[in-house]
């Protein structure tokens, strides 16, 4: 019997759903708008009754890169990129994140053995999202969890040699963290999870960047799956 209901829990179609936080970052109202370091772009921003959140302006930024960042960290399990919808707040179109309250730079706090794993993962995300603009200042830690921010230049086009990337930090050759993998072997074993990402991804980005970003998390997650590390860069190229 207990067999029967998992193969039948196995076979159910993936739907996604939007969450409490997002569906509350949607439609709670706002204020105290506040720019970022002077940034025309980036605003701080109250949520009623509930905590803050990052705007950013649709005609200053990739917005919808934001949030589609957000829907492969969650569809496909890495559960660190903070929730982030789209929205009009003042009459302006922009993604609104919700803000990691004491979330503290890479650069104020030790690297323990669960801030390196969040760090590989973070390496491979932005390999797989193909994101140039990477720096210690898109990165958030809290208890130990590291956040992954700052989406908007993702799903570069010119992305064919991850060399630039690297130069930030790269793992080559060093085992990939167990429940990275673990997270992988879901995904891959889940065809309904993948159709459903693609479908998502679809009202975000152009078809051409949805086919190369779910050909990367194929390649990649594969990769790891198998050998349970990445040894070079030609390995990343397809």
């Amino acid at each position: 019997m207990n067999e029967g209901k998992t193969a039948l829990v196995e076979q159910q179609h993936y739907l996604y759903k939007p969450t409490s936080r997002e569906i509350d970052l949607q439609n709670k109202e706002t204020s105290g708008l506040q720019r970022i370091k002077g940034s025309p772009r980036i605003w701080y921003i109250d949520i009623e009754g509930d905590g803050a959140g990052i705007f950013k302006l649709h005609r200053y930024s990739d917005t919808q890169n934001e949030r589609a960042a957000y829907i492969i960290s969650k569809i496909v399990g890495f559960d660190f990129v903070p929730p982030t919808v789209l929205r009009k707040i003042n009459g302006e179109e922009g993604s609104l994140q919700e803000f990691v309250e004491d979330g503290k730079f890479m650069d104020e706090v030790e690297q323990s053995e669960k801030v390196k794993k969040g760090l590989y993962k973070y390496w491979i995300f932005g390999h797989i999202i193909r994101n140039m603009e990477r720096s210690d200042w898109n990165l958030l830690v809290k208890e130990d969890k590291v956040f992954s921010i700052d989406h908007d230049a993702s799903f570069d086009p010119d992305f064919a040699n991850p060399a630039n990337f690297d130069l930030f930090r790269q793992y080559y050759g060093e085992e990939a963290p167990n429940e990275l993998i673990e997270t992988f072997k879901f995904y891959l074993g889940d065809r309904s999870r993948q159709e459903t990402l693609k479908s998502t991804l679809q009202e975000l980005l152009s078809p051409e960047d949805v086919e190369i970003t779910t050909q990367r998390l194929e390649h990649i997650g594969n990769l790891l799956v198998k050998n349970g590390k990445i040894n070079s860069q030609t390995e990343l190229t397809i």
